[in-house]
């Protein structure tokens, strides 16, 4: 269930056609709830390069990073 207000819900023809598409607006890529919104429904539930081979090269190589809000350390 989404926490987002209708009004940040596209609409079901949107890039429909993409002869007639359109940006979306401007408050999506702003807004925190947009953005907590993409992140449980987008990048939790999709595979994330975190890094290359060659920064973990070598024994005991570790590289840590923060993905959406979480830390990681390989």
């Amino acid at each position: 269930m989404s926490n987002l207000s209708p009004d940040f819900v596209l609409p079901e023809n949107f890039c429909a056609n993409p002869q007639e598409a359109w940006t979306i607006p401007a408050r999506f890529y702003t807004d925190q709830n947009a953005f907590e919104h993409e992140k449980e429904n987008v990048f939790a539930k999709s595979w994330i390069c975190v890094a290359h081979s060659s920064e973990l090269a070598n024994a005991n190589d570790y590289v840590t990073r923060e993905i959406i809000g979480e830390s990681i350390v390989l």
